[in-house]
């Protein structure tokens, strides 16, 4: 008989609503470094599809008589560009790991992501001529991609346990988790 390991249903109930991460086993040490690597590749990607696709969205803008011909189309394209480029650097990375997430989660997540900026942005808080703005537009959707690629993610290794029900246990604690307030960790061990 296979030796039953601890897992671990996550509930957290914050200021933002709820999160389940489901059920899991035990975060292994490199799970750490591939979402580090996911939100380095995803903030690469980010600023290469910014670029890419701002050229692109200025270059298929018809001709105008305006000051700026081109304009409308390259930010139309550099704020798609930054939502899909990140998406498909974190799906690439990870892809390459144990656990595999959704790419139309990790995309609507990098929209997310975008959707979370232009509040932001358009408040007027932020000036595209410092750096805040460009960490602001690059980070908030390949965080958006990453939270949702994994939240779509399902464990690869994970299969069916049998396990008699006076071996189970099951413990509850109130938690704190910063930024995001009170919530509750169930876990269940057997």
């Amino acid at each position: 008989m296979r030796r039953a390991t601890m897992h671990t249903l996550y509930l957290v109930a914050g200021l933002f609503g709820v999160e389940t991460g489901g059920w899991a086993q035990q975060p292994s040490s490199s799970g750490g470094s591939r979402v580090a690597l996911q939100v380095l590749a995803g903030g690469l990607g980010a600023a290469a599809g910014t670029v890419a696709l701002a050229m692109l969205g200025s270059g298929l803008e018809p001709d105008c008589s305006c000051d700026d011909p081109g304009l409308v189309g390259a930010v139309i394209g550099a704020f798609a560009g930054t939502a899909l480029g990140s998406a498909t650097a974190v799906y690439a990375v990870g892809r390459a790991g144990p656990r595999k997430g959704s790419f139309g989660a990790t995309v609507a997540g990098g929209f997310m992501g975008m959707g979370l900026f232009l509040p932001v942005a358009l408040s007027g808080a932020l000036d595209p001529d410092h750096a805040p703005f460009w960490v602001a537009f690059w980070a908030l959707p390949t965080a958006g991609a990453v939270a949702w690629y994994h939240s779509s993610a399902k464990a690869a290794a994970l299969e069916p346990v049998d396990v008699p029900p006076e071996r189970a246990q099951l413990s509850v604690a109130p938690t704190w988790h910063p930024g995001r307030g009170p919530g509750l960790r169930a876990t269940i061990s057997f």
